[in-house]
């Protein structure tokens, strides 16, 4: 019997010994690989003041960032959430190249294209944007109201029309009013170049998904179905907008207290503020001839913005300010940005996430 034990114990080691010979271990002795979390990280600029400084913000997620490239110059790494760099640009164009690098060596670029001191004016016509726009304001929460949503709304919806463009609105609306023109919204934008939306109201990320918050949101029933609740709003990019062009501008991050936590802002305590959106590749591609997808938010994923003292909030009042500008979309979203800023002293950071390919889309008048 002992013989027969020791014999099935040097076949036994016989084999553990063959298997690391060959590079296998068993399973004991495997170590599970840990993935990497995620990168969600983000480089913004302001527009250049009268001596050519612009503001550079970067942010991360939880991610330690090891590495800030702007072309071949370290600007260091950071593990705030936020870091701003000032830099001075020199006359003429200036291509900015930006390389974030996490602990895991996991990278995010942004390049911007910025022109100071040459700025020409615009003294001939340019084709404006083949554009229709869905406007939606929602203030009449039961729950907990909000002041400006409504008046922001009312107040984008004129100026797209002052400007010449197809609006459809609707203000405090059920979710099945809003569902309603989405999907109307979504019929039309196929005989248009560019669509926009523009939400003002509460709005809450939950797992990571953002959803518009209806006047009819059941703030008891709030741990239920959020789906049937609230409107997915990258759903609706996604699936209802068909133009080449897609613009979503949500001033929405004004946060709220489902959970008896009482503030006036805009956005819902689930998960601070709204989650950062990316269209995914394969979505763009999904539609043919897709130029892209540009998403501004009144604020960082993850912040609060302010709901206003006055008619309107910070972002829409800087926005009603420079839409009409007859500048790049890109160039209005970085002079809101770097207005925001200055009005909140800098607490609140409009951001933008997403890209468009193709030519200028200057939204604004000559």
């Amino acid at each position: 019997m002992l013989k027969k034990i020791i014999t099935t114990s040097i076949l036994i080691l016989s084999f553990q010994i063959s298997c690391f010979s060959q590079g296998i271990l068993p399973q004991w002795m495997r170590r599970t690989e840990i993935s990497s979390p995620p990168l969600i990280a983000g480089v913004n600029i302001t527009d250049p003041d009268e001596n050519g400084f612009i503001e550079i913000i970067a942010t991360t997620n939880k991610n330690k960032i090891t590495s800030f490239l702007l072309n071949d110059e370290e600007l260091g790494g950071f593990s705030d959430q936020v870091v701003k760099h000032k830099k001075q640009l020199k006359k003429g164009r200036n291509v900015l190249s930006f390389t974030l690098t996490d602990e895991y060596k996991q990278k995010v670029q942004k390049e911007y294209r910025v022109e100071y001191g040459t700025e020409k004016k615009t003294t001939k016509d340019y084709n404006k944007p083949n554009m229709i726009a869905l406007v939606l304001g929602i203030s009449d929460y039961k729950f907990s109201p909000l002041t400006n949503p409504v008046n922001d709304a009312v107040a984008i919806a004129s100026k797209l029309d002052q400007l010449g463009y197809r609006t459809i609105s609707s203000m405090n609306g059920t979710r099945k009013e809003i569902l309603s023109k989405i999907i109307e919204f979504g019929e039309l934008s196929k005989r248009y170049d560019v669509a926009m939306i523009f939400y003002a109201g509460h709005g809450v990320q939950i797992n990571g998904k953002n959803y518009v918050i209806p006047t009819d949101f059941d703030v008891k029933n709030v741990k239920g179905d959020i789906a049937n609740m609230g409107v997915n709003i990258t759903e609706v990019i996604s699936d209802y907008v068909a133009s080449p062009t897609k613009l979503l501008l949500l001033d929405a991050c004004r946060d709220n207290p489902f959970l008896g936590n009482y503030i006036s802002g805009r956005g819902v305590k689930f998960e601070k503020g709204l989650a950062a959106m990316e269209i995914s590749e394969s979505q763009e591609k999904a539609a043919s001839g897709s130029n892209g997808t540009l998403i501004s938010f009144s604020t960082k994923d993850g912040n609060v913005a302010l709901d206003g003292n006055g008619k309107h909030s910070p972002y829409t009042e800087s926005l009603l300010k420079f839409i009409g500008d007859p500048v790049d979309i890109n160039i209005v979203f970085r002079r809101v940005r770097q207005d925001v800023m200055k009005k909140t002293q800098g607490t609140q950071i409009p951001w933008e996430y997403g890209s468009l390919v193709g030519d200028e889309i200057i939204i604004g008048k000559n």
